[in-house]
Order: C-alpha cells, then structure tokens, then sequence
C-alpha cells in the first residue's frame, strides 16, 4: 500500500505546465544561462533572492 503525498498533489499542475512550456532540458537551459550571465558574483545573490530571470 502507497500514501500519496498533499506535496505531489499540489504540485502535479506545475509539472504539467513545465512540459507544456519546454520541458526540463530548456527550463535547466534557460536557468542556467539567466544565473551565469551575470557572472560569478552575482550568482549567490540571484539565489538568495529568488530573482533569476
């Protein structure tokens, strides 16, 4: 017997939309070009604050 999570539940639509909009490979692909385009010191403050674009 299984127990489903309340987190898999509430996250089961963003799955949806991440595929719906490109996938994992260009979500990764387009995160990691927002963090490295400001170079190395501004990578700890993007995370920090949520604001990768």
């Amino acid at each position: 017997m299984t127990r489903e999570y309340e987190l898999g539940q509430l996250t089961r639509r963003l799955w949806s939309w991440r595929e719906e909009y490109g996938g994992e490979r260009v979500w990764s692909t387009r995160l990691g070009a927002a963090l490295t385009e400001g170079g190395a010191g501004a990578l700890w403050p993007a995370i920090a604050r949520g604001a990768a674009a």
